[in-house]
């Protein structure tokens, strides 16, 4: 996942996602679940005025990209 600034996450290894399934990617600390992902940033990540974010397969293909 990349985002605007060129901020990047990479999903833990075996991570998938179900069709139609959400996950929430929380910018600081905690212990990954299957609905719950910590980036663990020591910063802030998104811009307040808005952000794009692209999510990518291993191969590059977009998968999503949102804009808000």
């Amino acid at each position: 996942m990349t985002d605007e600034a060129d901020h990047s996450y990479t999903f833990p290894a075996g991570f998938t996602l179900d069709a139609g399934a959400t996950v929430t990617l929380h910018t600081g600390s905690g212990t990954d679940t299957a609905t719950d992902l910590y980036w663990g940033a020591g910063a802030p990540i998104w811009n307040n005025a808005g952000d794009t974010i692209t999510v990518r397969v291993s191969t590059g293909t977009v998968v999503l990209e949102e804009t808000y």
